[in-house]
């Protein structure tokens, strides 16, 4: 009988044994495919683990815009301004006015603006929004959803203000040059009156053989399109330059 225990114990010890090893074997097994696994996503170029996570848990960048004057009327230059700021690098910050693209700026900081001027000539409601996207895709809105509303009244012309002169003029060549009250639109030189305190938008278009060069006078810069508070007389040139 004693002879009968032992041999009884021994297939048990036995049998644990092979248990062990078996188990061994599997676990030795499942982490060489796990390192094989991890080493195969670290060559394919797949993200490690934490930066999958700090991707699905960032926060998109952070968009806001303000305006100035806080009270434009028609025809007054108006300023938007949109400030992004992210985690991550800024790839470009978009201003939509009216439903249009207005402006898009780039940017390679964390921070960043996107600064737009304008004028309204109608007196309404006008929308305005702005987005912001950074380099891992993320996008950033101001507003949230929809888009925010600026009104702007028809300016009024007081009783007892004061008529001014615009003097426009034109040099080295030819073009048009029109304005926003509508008023100016002449030859070589012309002559139109605005009430004081009126803003007045003006645009240089060159004829074919020739390219806007200059604004001189009451205007300063190569852009185009000249913004004039009329708060005096006052005598604008625009010079035009042959193609070469």
């Amino acid at each position: 009988m004693p002879r009968r225990k032992k041999s009884a114990a021994k297939k048990s010890f036995l049998k644990k044994e092979v248990d062990l090893r078996i188990v061994l074997l599997l676990t030795i097994g499942l982490s060489a495919s796990l390192i094989v696994l991890v080493l195969l996503l670290a060559e394919s170029g797949v993200p490690s683990l934490s930066e999958f996570n700090l991707g699905v848990f960032e926060k998109p960048p952070a968009v806001s815009v303000s305006y100035s004057p806080t009270s434009p009327v028609t025809n007054e230059p108006v300023t938007f301004t949109a400030t992004a700021a992210s985690n991550n690098q800024l790839a470009q910050i978009t201003l939509y006015v009216n439903g249009k693209i207005a402006k898009t700026c780039g940017t390679g900081m964390k921070t960043g603006t996107c600064v737009y001027t304008t004028t309204f000539s109608k007196g309404d409601q006008h929308t305005y929004k702005a987005t912001a996207l950074d380099y891992k895709g993320k996008i950033g809105k101001y507003p949230r959803s929809g888009e925010n509303t600026l009104t702007v009244p028809e300016s009024k012309i007081v009783e007892g203000q004061v008529l001014y002169k615009l003097i426009i003029s034109k040099s080295g060549g030819t073009g048009l040059v029109t304005s926003v009250p509508a008023g100016v639109n002449c030859g070589p030189f012309c002559t139109v009156n605005f009430y004081s305190g009126a803003f007045v938008s003006l645009r240089a278009v060159p004829d074919g053989d020739f390219v806007f060069g200059h604004w001189e006078g009451g205007c300063s810069g190569t852009e185009s399109t000249c913004l004039v508070t009329m708060n005096t007389n006052k005598v604008i040139t625009a010079v035009f330059v042959p193609i070469p």
